[in-house]
């Protein structure tokens, strides 16, 4: 009688505990589930807004306008005078013959070092 108390506990534990492991796996599988299905409406909440954003954003455009800027004419190069072009020549003269001088100054000192 021992034996069968013994077997019986045994068998009635082993059943439990898969009866746990269901219990636990319909739990997570319901878990997981619940999850997919809020993921899924936020994306497809998201992919309606985007595709809904330019519709929305004509209405908006009515009610508040983009305002309206006046640019100012860029002047005309015939009025410019010639002599701007002369000046921009000489300083860029000047700046290169300084930086050859420099240059040449720099190669000496390394000679010499």
């Amino acid at each position: 009688m021992l034996a069968t108390t013994v077997l019986s506990t045994t068998v009635v534990s082993v059943f439990g505990n898969i009866l746990a492991l269901d219990e636990t796996a319909a739990r997570g599988l319901s878990i997981a589930v619940a999850g997919m299905l809020i993921v899924m409406f936020a994306l497809t909440f998201i992919s309606l807004f985007i595709a809904a954003s330019p519709r929305i954003l004509a209405a908006v455009a009515k009610v508040y306008p983009e305002p309206v800027e006046r640019h100012r004419k860029r002047p005309d190069p015939k009025g410019q005078s010639g002599d701007d072009e002369v000046v921009l020549a000489a300083i860029g003269f000047v700046l290169h013959t300084e930086f050859q001088r420099q240059c040449a100054a720099e190669n000496a000192t390394m000679k010499k070092g």
